[in-house]
């Protein structure tokens, strides 16, 4: 019999475990993966201790995410914390973004609230049940609830109680220029190996990557013509 060698997934969340074992967020011997980007792995485990949370009541699970790469998430930790204390609203949805436990800096691990029994917005929207799944009139009616309150987290980020936080969003800029390498800087290079798609396109395109290479050197730091914050997870891919 030949034994399978086990997958990086699994090592990780092996060492996960071993690593959270001797801390109140301790879980069981299994960790349920979620969906993952590169580099990121994300689980919900099962707490072996419930444990208080700020509301007076327990929780049962958490979220573990954990990033491969040596670049500590400072500025995703202050986000969080910032979101937590003082997140927008609308009196028409609820809408929390989760409560950071803990934030191991060496180990790049953080400890997130766990929202159980949700489903995915999109996997409802999209679901055959989707009538029953959603509240009425219809989905219409719930984009129009979400950009409310989307307006609403950009005046909350945009507002002068929130120059600290803008003032550090330098340090997302690595993140930044990976996605730009992904995404303009390569196009036209990736579309260079099927010149029969490119052929009449080169020069508008060309413009597009001047525009977007010029938008990159603008400050991130939110203020005058710089970028602000954007709530990354509200869009519909997988």
């Amino acid at each position: 019999m030949v034994l399978l060698e086990p997958t990086e997934e699994e090592v990780i969340s092996t060492q996960l475990l071993k690593q959270l074992s001797e801390t109140p967020y301790a879980c069981c011997s299994h960790l349920q993966p979620l969906s993952s980007r590169p580099g990121n792995y994300v689980y919900r485990g099962i707490l072996a201790r419930p444990i208080h949370i700020p509301n007076g009541a327990k929780a049962t699970s958490i979220i573990i995410k954990h990033s491969t790469d040596s670049v500590p998430k400072t500025f995703e930790e202050l986000l969080l914390n910032s979101l937590a204390n003082d997140s927008p609203s609308t009196n028409i949805a609820t809408v929390k973004s989760p409560r950071l436990y803990m934030y191991d800096v060496e180990a790049n691990i953080q400890i997130l609230e766990d929202f159980p029994n949700t489903n995915g917005f999109r996997a409802m929207l999209f679901s055959i049940d989707s009538d029953k799944l959603l509240p009425s009139p219809s989905t219409t009616a719930i984009g129009h609830r979400l950009g409310l309150w989307l307006r609403s987290f950009h005046i909350w980020a945009s507002s002068l109680e929130q120059a600290g936080l803008r003032a550090q969003m330098w340090q997302n800029d690595p993140m930044r220029k990976v996605k730009y390498n992904f995404t303009y800087d390569t196009v036209l290079k990736v579309l260079g190996n099927y010149p029969e798609i490119l052929k009449g396109y080169e020069k508008t395109l060309e413009n597009i990557q001047d525009v977007i290479a010029k938008e990159f050197e603008m400050p991130s730091t939110g203020e005058g013509d710089g970028y602000g914050l954007l709530h990354g997870d509200f869009w519909s891919g997988k």
